[in-house]
């Protein structure tokens, strides 16, 4: 759940960035100079736009999916951990759910760049290799573990409730 909080960067990002407007034109330099290094979302923000422009660009699919992202993912995460916690019997479901929908979004998310030539993608092996396919393939990796953990589980069930139905 935590790492779809990622999804809030551009949102969170502009917050910080609107301060900094507001200090600029207000000629407070010392406190632009405070945000810029004491925000972490900023960092954090200002190091995936070295990767990945679309962001910097606030591209119209990128935004997009990062709204989804902070809208439906990181809530659903959220109860998904509950569901965990508490064994909740619909766990698997919204799990498989969230995965399905996990991959669906990266495949868009690789896709969209391959279309457009990897343009918008920093070429330079740390940024392309390290961060933009090694980071994202943690998106394509967990999911499809989590997932199949849950068919695992939800054909158990079935099988249960055969033998069940059967006697």
């Amino acid at each position: 759940a935590a790492a779809h909080l990622h999804g809030s960067l551009p949102i969170l990002a502009a917050q910080t960035l609107g301060k900094i407007a507001d200090a600029q034109s207000e000629g407070d330099e010392a406190t632009v100079k405070g945000l810029l290094a004491a925000s972490p979302v900023l960092q954090a923000y200002r190091q995936w736009c070295a990767t990945d422009q679309r962001y910097c660009m606030h591209n119209e699919c990128v935004m997009v999916f990062q709204g989804i992202t902070a809208v439906y993912a990181t809530p659903m995460c959220l109860w998904l951990v509950w569901a965990i916690r508490t064994r909740h019997p619909a766990r698997h479901v919204v799990q498989a759910l969230l995965c399905f929908g996990q991959l669906y979004g990266t495949l868009i998310y690789f896709g969209t760049a391959a279309v457009n030539d990897w343009r918008a993608i920093n070429p330079d092996p740390f940024h392309f290799w390290g961060l933009f396919v090694c980071l994202n393939g943690l998106w394509v990796i967990f999911p499809l573990l989590m997932l199949k953990q849950s068919c695992d589980h939800c054909k158990k069930a079935l099988d249960l409730w055969e033998i069940m139905k059967a006697a």
